[in-house]
């Protein structure tokens, strides 16, 4: 028997709780949730979290400024996204679960590849101490790094995924 793609949803669905469902249901977003506007929310989402290391270097309103956007970013992706990466594994089906814990894995991984850059560069800043350093603020480094692996796997999702 073939179901049709709506037939598939519908059971995947009533397998989900009611108040899951009302985050999974909410259509005012759906312009969000084209492809190519999810890529582009994630890699601002990322951007933001990176661009940390600037922010707090430039000291004043624009730190806060940066944190503002980005929590703001945040919560606008996970929205669009559905609410699925923070959802509890009993309450969301197999298929999405799976895919959760994929994007998790690859956002880790992600996170993984960017400190093996990041600290043994930052060894070697230290031992030659370049006069550009000064430009770098610890406290945003760590921020970038800090906020950078907290909302990737929300931006992962909203990357990998075809259809939210």
């Amino acid at each position: 028997m073939i179901y049709s793609k709506k037939e598939l949803r519908r059971d995947a669905m009533a397998q989900i709780s009611p108040a899951a469902q009302d985050i999974m249901n909410d259509e005012k977003l759906s312009a969000y949730r084209r492809p190519i506007i999810r890529k582009m929310l994630a890699g601002a989402l990322v951007l933001t979290a990176a661009a940390n290391v600037i922010s707090f270097a430039a000291e004043g309103v624009w730190s806060l400024l940066n944190l503002v956007v980005l929590i703001g970013l945040w919560f606008l992706i996970a929205r669009v996204n559905r609410g699925f990466m923070d959802l509890p594994d009993e309450l969301i089906d197999d298929r999405i679960r799976d895919r959760r814990n994929e994007t998790y894995r690859y956002a880790y991984m992600g996170v993984l590849c960017i400190l093996a850059v990041v600290m043994p560069t930052a060894l070697l800043v230290n031992a030659f101490q370049p006069t550009w350093l000064s430009l770098i603020d610890p406290v945003g480094a760590l921020m970038a790094l800090f906020w950078t692996a907290a909302v990737l796997p929300t931006a992962a999702f909203a990357w990998i995924e075809k259809e939210i």
